[in-house]
């Protein structure tokens, strides 16, 4: 899937200091990840990895491939590692 960024993920990007490379690396399955249905909306769902030793959350709307925006993951989703 070819993947798009909300002005929001862009955003965040820069505000959280997270690169570009590491979300590919995430999105592109370059490293080992989880897909989690989002709770609240059945087109979302967040893709969980670790990258260079950070746990990332991508949220990706899976019927238009907006990259919705990207944080670290919380501890309930490192536990699923």
């Amino acid at each position: 899937m070819k993947y798009t960024f909300s002005t929001h993920f862009l955003e965040r990007l820069e505000e959280r200091n997270i690169s570009i490379e590491d979300v590919a690396a995430l999105v592109y399955g370059e490293v080992d990840t989880i897909i989690v249905p989002s709770k609240t909306d059945e087109e979302i769902y967040l893709r969980l990895g670790f990258i260079r030793g950070k746990g990332l959350a991508v949220i990706v709307n899976r019927v238009t491939g907006v990259l919705v925006t990207v944080r670290r993951m919380r501890t309930n989703e490192e536990r699923l590692f």
